[in-house]
């Protein structure tokens, strides 16, 4: 496997659309950006708005599970 496509495969936000892989389709849920050719999909992942997309998105997860946690914590607390 080539570093461009085990970049493009990494990435949990590219998505295939077409049913025969060869003709390199793809789409990103989360810039909702789609085209055709495999370097241009690794282009799209390597630029920094796709980048600074998926960490704003990584950190509103890791925000969302913190609070998750506490209010775990708080109900154990309260359970007690």
């Amino acid at each position: 496997k080539t570093e461009l496509m085990g970049e493009i495969e990494k990435d949990t936000y590219i998505e295939y659309v077409a049913s025969d892989a060869s003709r390199e389709a793809w789409k990103c849920t989360l810039c909702k950006t789609a085209g055709n050719g495999f370097f241009r999909c690794y282009r799209h992942v390597k630029g920094a708005d796709h980048k600074e997309a998926v960490a704003e998105v990584e950190a509103a997860k890791a925000v969302a599970e913190e609070a998750d946690k506490e209010e775990a914590v708080a109900r154990e607390a309260a359970d007690a």
